[in-house]
């Protein structure tokens, strides 16, 4: 069987039971294990397949088979090794096991998923005073822990808007004027249509765009009098003349006329007066 990739193999039993093997005894042995174990633990007692098996013609399979044959077991016309037989058992045993339980699972998580489904179209998605804005969270016991998890979240409500709704209650709150409100709210609409986001709590998320939108606009207001682009523009001139300025110290420096010498005598003891 294939699925049997990974062969165990305990090396002190191993070693003990084959102390006495040859080195060709011990690399057809090997392969007989090995071929054993993909097979799910039986195979076929026939010598020309074992020979076959061993990588060795039927009469050298012949020579060494007294000596195989003694650690394998013989029934029904089929060979196996105890206790190579009984890892192959549990070990399907457990692989059997866990397909089940994925095949529960995937069951379990389509009917999960056909629920929400249904549950989004229909008209209990804004239950919460009547208004579309608001999605009633159903909430589940989690017999695990012993808490309490939301469901699953849903796409941007397809009617959400009223202009004296609790949005916009919430918006004034913040200082908007109604024409403020309905202008953030259309870009708050086609940003998640666009990214097709979910959320479980569609109000909470427009608080937090609201909020956002109130701290950034403090963020972009002009200070002293000035816009951000004009900050921007007297910073970059700063930077400019202060490389020109440091560009006009290094040329002086390379450009500064000689120090002039003191007054001395010449050869012919008059005043000299020039450059050194």
């Amino acid at each position: 069987m294939s699925t049997l990739d990974v062969f165990p193999l305990e090396t002190s039993a191993y070693l003990g039971d084959t102390q006495h093997l040859t080195l060709p005894q011990h690399g057809a042995y090997f392969l007989i294990l090995i071929t054993m174990w993909r097979a799910g633990g039986w195979i076929d007692d026939d010598d020309c397949k074992l020979a076959r098996i061993c990588k060795t013609t039927p009469l050298g399979w012949r020579k060494m088979a007294p000596v195989i044959r003694a650690l394998l077991v013989s029934q029904d016309g089929k060979l196996t090794q105890k206790r190579l037989l009984k890892d192959a058992e549990i070990t399907l045993a457990r692989m059997k096991k866990c397909t089940l339980a994925g095949s529960l699972g995937g069951k379990a998580k389509a009917l999960k998923n056909k629920e929400t489904d249904v549950a989004t179209a229909s008209d209990s998605l804004f239950p919460v005073e009547n208004h579309p804005m608001y999605k009633e969270v159903s909430k589940k016991e989690d017999s695990t822990v012993g808490r309490k998890r939301t469901s699953a979240s849903v796409r941007f409500p397809q009617e959400w808007i009223e202009p004296d709704g609790p949005a916009f209650e919430f918006a004034r709150t913040r200082g908007w004027d109604d024409l403020k409100s309905r202008t953030e709210f259309e870009r708050f609409h086609r940003h998640h249509i666009g990214k097709a986001t979910k959320w479980a709590r569609w109000d909470l998320a427009w608080h937090t765009w609201v909020d956002n939108e109130v701290k950034w606009a403090a963020q972009r207001a002009p200070r002293n009098g000035s816009t951000i682009k004009d900050q921007r523009a007297q910073r970059n001139a700063d930077i400019e003349r202060a490389l020109d300025e440091a560009i006009l110290r290094e040329r002086t420096k390379i450009h500064a006329p000689p120090v002039p010498a003191l007054p001395g005598l010449d050869k012919d003891g008059r005043v000299n007066g020039g450059y050194r």
